[in-house]
């Protein structure tokens, strides 16, 4: 399509370039003369200003090269603060002594044990024992039937009791076994680290 030059109205050709000037559609030579741009082929004095330009601009560009790569080498050279200049932590293991909690002890003072074996005796005497005894490390209470018609805190009082008069302190291994008088079957245990008296 052929536009046409909106200043002299002369026709711009299919080969040609358009141009614009202020929003119209203005050929070649119109938009030199309103810009107010001389159509002459450049001497030899402008070429050589734009040689100077040119060789200007590449040497701040090389400048610039040169200075950016300088920079990342001295800062990659210099110390960081993080790693370097702060001092390092060491972190030691501190031993700490382990304190074992003292087993506490018994009573077994004379007056005390004898209270002990009277309570153990009447219990035997009123039928709720048949018999105790300790013939290797682990005590044995026989119970009777009256036994098991007590409620739990009075067997495991009763059973803590024989607990104190044979051991003399509360240790996780010790324990009292109880068993049937009548079938001679195990029926129960007493382990103070256990919460007392387990029937089974």
């Amino acid at each position: 399509m052929i536009e046409i030059c909106t200043n002299c109205e002369g026709k711009i050709g299919m080969l040609e370039k358009a141009y614009l000037y202020d929003g119209n559609i203005v050929c070649r030579l119109c938009h030199n003369k309103l810009n107010n741009i001389h159509d002459r082929p450049p001497t030899a004095k402008s070429k050589k200003k734009v040689r100077v330009g040119w060789c200007f601009f590449f040497a701040m560009i090389v400048f610039l090269v040169i200075f950016v790569s300088n920079f990342d080498a001295t800062t990659k050279n210099a110390p960081r603060p993080d790693s370097e200049t702060k001092p390092r932590k060491i972190h030691k293991q501190q031993s700490k002594t382990i304190e074992e909690e003292p087993v506490p002890t018994l009573d077994k003072s004379p007056a005390i044990q004898k209270e002990r074996l009277d309570m153990i005796e009447k219990m035997i005497g009123k039928g709720v024992f048949c018999k105790v005894e300790c013939l290797a490390t682990i005590p044995k209470v026989w119970v009777m039937s009256r036994f098991y018609l007590l409620d739990y805190e009075s067997k495991n009082l009763l059973i803590g009791v024989v607990y104190a008069y044979y051991f003399d302190s509360f240790n996780q291994f010790d324990m009292v076994q109880l068993k049937d008088c009548n079938s001679g079957r195990v029926v129960g245990d007493y382990h103070w680290n256990y919460g007392g008296l387990k029937m089974r």
